[in-house]
């Protein structure tokens, strides 16, 4: 990205530690960063898609902007319009390289990665297609792309992509395993190629999955009644499949995470925790059973 970005354009939803490595890596190659800070508008003023792309189109345009890393899903469930965003800066001549995080986007939206206009796609396995073992990936959007990440790889000079069962996929494709490979980890093929023939099969039927768990926002709005957990409230133009909740008790926002979400599972039940009291839920695709509904309005009623 950087090797063709004088500056690129972030945001203040990115994942913390990818914004550590894309800013480490714009000081090294002496290139600039610019962070659109959208996340209070988004919580707290009830930003639209369509604004949001507007305001991130503005930034990009006034700070001289050439490239773009962006989540298609927040770690906190927030689904930007990438797409939208792409075709409305598309026709200034200005986009050199476009980066898309869609680690949390996958199961999450009907459609999982934009690809019009996206240069690289990143994203992990574990949560992509629930894999089950974690596995990096890496999708190219132009041939162009591809061809240059072949030259690195075949150079031998990039120490980031010393990875056993990289060097491992390659030599088999290359034909030329070396005698001396360490012992190589290969289950992660098997699980993800398992999860890919899977979601070929369902493919069709994600934008209804996609409608069922946000369909469980009213059951989720059922369970938490009467406790001091509300839904946080985001422009349904921005909504995945992911949903927040905050907890209005002060006890609960001074807490740390980890104590909150371990007093989440004791009750059998697991959600990802954040400061001020604040918990993450992956929506269910279903939530029929009653035994599952009890489960999840004990939880809350007990971590009150």
């Amino acid at each position: 990205m950087f090797r063709a970005c004088r500056n690129v354009l972030t945001c203040d939803m990115n994942w913390p530690h990818w914004q550590h490595v894309v800013a480490d890596e714009a000081a090294r190659s002496g290139q600039g960063v610019s962070v659109a800070e959208v996340h209070s508008a988004v919580f707290d003023k009830g930003l639209s898609a369509e604004s949001l792309i507007e305001t991130l189109a503005a930034a990009f345009l006034d700070r001289d902007c050439d490239g773009i890393f962006l989540p298609a899903v927040t770690n906190l469930g927030i689904r930007l319009p990438i797409s939208d965003l792409l075709s409305r800066l598309k026709p200034s001549g200005r986009l050199r390289f476009v980066l898309v995080d869609a680690a949390q986007s996958f199961c999450q939206l009907p459609e999982p990665s934009p690809t019009k206009h996206v240069d690289m796609t990143i994203t992990g396995c574990h949560k992509w297609l629930g894999g089950g073992n974690p596995l990096g990936v890496a999708i190219c959007g132009r041939p162009i792309v591809a061809e240059q990440f072949r030259q690195i790889l075949q150079s031998g000079h990039c120490p980031e992509l010393e990875d056993p069962l990289l060097r491992f996929s390659q030599q088999i494709g290359g034909n030329s395993v070396s005698r001396y490979l360490e012992t190589v980890n290969v289950t992660p093929l098997f699980t993800v190629n398992a999860a890919i023939q899977e979601q070929r099969t369902k493919r069709k039927h994600l934008q209804e999955q996609l409608e069922r768990q946000q369909g469980n926002l009213d059951t989720v709005e059922q369970c938490v009644d009467g406790t001091p957990w509300n839904l946080l409230g985001i422009d349904e133009s921005l909504r995945s499949g992911i949903l927040l909740l905050q907890s209005q008790d002060p006890l609960h926002r001074e807490a740390d995470c980890q104590s909150l979400g371990d007093r989440f599972r004791k009750h059998g039940v697991a959600f990802s925790s954040y400061p001020q009291g604040v918990i993450r839920i992956s929506t269910p695709k279903s939530l029929a059973s009653n035994h599952a509904t009890n489960v999840m309005e004990q939880a809350f009623q007990c971590v009150a």
